[in-house]
């Protein structure tokens, strides 16, 4: 656990600067729980900011009674649902699971 800690602080930077002169300063596990806990909120963030945003196109359709044939009322609703999906799967996953995608997202 101590050594994946480390390797995520490492690959964000966090703990202290990564140096060709200096060895990797250590990296506690309250370093990569923050970092962990950044990206969740930034994901979390970014998904409330989309269903925000689809629900105010869904909204702003003038003619209701038309509105399946606007396009982008239509896409509107797709990127709400998408939106709660997400969501929805972040607010059951578990810690490891976090780590993982975190770890995942790190990488590409």
């Amino acid at each position: 656990m101590l050594e994946a800690a480390q390797r995520l602080a490492g690959e964000y930077g966090v703990g202290g600067q990564n140096t060709q002169s200096s060895p990797r300063p250590a990296v506690t596990v309250a370093d990569a729980r923050r970092a962990v806990e950044a990206f969740k909120t930034a994901r979390w963030g970014k998904w409330c900011d989309a269903l925000h945003g689809a629900d105010a196109a869904v909204r702003a359709v003038a003619k209701p009674d038309t509105a399946w044939e606007n396009p982008t009322f239509v896409l509107a609703l797709r990127a709400r649902d998408e939106a709660e999906i997400e969501l929805d799967i972040m607010e059951h996953m578990s810690t490891r699971e976090w780590v993982d995608l975190f770890r995942r997202e790190v990488r590409d």
